[in-house]
């Protein structure tokens, strides 16, 4: 019974502890949800992004990158648009203001298949008066192939290396991005530069180009777009994560529960058992109780009958002894009344005899 409640105890310790990191997994995916639901929400409504540039999106239904042209069922009005170059690279955590610096005035031009439609959405845009917009031609572009460096000390690597991306778009990210050198500090960047191997950018924005122009500063605004985009890639893994170790836990919980109310159950069932061998011994104690009154009682008449035997044999011992001398009084009167008729006979005999004598 005591081992059953132990085990009782230790059980719903073990469930608290699963719903409490089990509550603190579905607070935190609540969060992640939230903020994938409003990332997804500033991706869609492309904020930052100019009208001519959102009219193409539109047109070529490249708006909103969970959803194919064509897939909602009417196709695009512009066929042939990828999306916006920001939207195409995935940087790691720490390059984002260096990779923003290099693509400052291109981060939200249009990448297209070809020439054909970047010439006809500038067409489009032109006659309905919605604004400009910046096109990267996938056949157009010259592949220009990223630098080769060496590792040394300050130098980052090569910014087209240091980004990831789908292969399509992979020979415009090289030319775009082969011959900028990341680097950790204004000073490599000089010392780099100097080299005439491209153009360096560091780690915090300053962008100097072969021709001397340098570039800095901060807006506040474009650095937080490839954040955006890697917690947009990342958040949905994460939140699938969560859910199976809130299902894992849930289970675990569920199973606690299970446990709990077995054991419980044999806990009872303990405790009625419990319950009937404490009666039953009581009832034994009982049983016990009165068996050795009982025997206490017999070995009382038993000392009894002792001591009346004892006094019979005394009594018996005293009447024997009585009887012997009663038998030997009795012998010594017979030997004496044997004596006494032998007198007898002697004087009778002599009164016989005495007669004759007289005569």
């Amino acid at each position: 019974c005591g081992a059953a409640r132990e085990q009782l105890q230790r059980i719903q310790d073990e469930v608290r502890e699963y719903e409490a990191a089990g509550n603190q997994e579905l607070r935190e995916l609540d969060h992640l949800e939230g903020r994938l639901d409003a990332l997804r929400r500033v991706q869609a409504e492309h904020d930052g992004v100019a009208a001519g540039t959102r009219q193409v999106l539109i047109m070529g239904q490249a708006l909103i990158e969970e959803f194919e042209p064509g897939s909602l069922g009417e196709p695009p009005e512009l066929p042939g648009v990828v999306g916006l170059l920001s939207r195409q690279l995935r940087v790691p955590p720490g390059l984002e203001t260096a990779i923003n610096a290099a693509l400052e005035h291109r981060l939200h031009a249009v990448i297209v298949e070809n020439e054909q439609v970047a010439l006809e959405a500038i067409a489009i845009l032109q006659r309905r008066r919605q604004g400009r917009a910046q096109f990267l031609p996938l056949d157009a572009v010259r592949h220009v192939y990223p630098l080769n460096l060496q590792k040394e000390r300050g130098v980052v690597g090569v910014a087209a290396r240091l980004v990831r991306c789908e292969q399509r778009v992979r020979p415009l990210v090289d030319t775009l991005l082969g011959r900028v050198i990341v680097v950790e500090d204004v000073q490599t960047a000089l010392r780099m530069i100097r080299r005439a191997l491209g153009s360096v950018v560091t780690l915090d924005g300053v962008y100097i180009e072969p021709t001397g122009v340098i570039a800095g500063g901060s807006t506040g605004a474009d650095e937080g777009e490839f954040i955006r985009q890697r917690e947009l890639e990342e958040l949905p893994a994460r939140i699938e994560e969560l859910r199976k170790r809130a299902e894992v836990a849930a289970e675990r919980i569920a199973q606690a529960r299970l446990a709990i109310e077995q054991v419980a159950k044999r806990s009872h069932e303990a405790e009625a058992n419990y319950e009937m061998l404490r009666r039953a011994l009581e009832a034994a104690r009982q049983d016990l109780e009165r068996e050795r009154e009982r025997r206490h009682r017999i070995r009382r008449d038993a000392d009894a009958l002792r001591s009346k035997r004892a006094d019979i044999q005394r009594e018996r011992a005293g009447r024997l002894q009585q009887a012997e001398q009663a038998r030997l009084a009795l012998e010594t009167l017979e030997q004496r009344a044997a004596q006494r008729r032998q007198e007898l006979a002697a004087l009778e005999e002599g009164l016989a005899l005495a007669p004759a004598r007289r005569e």
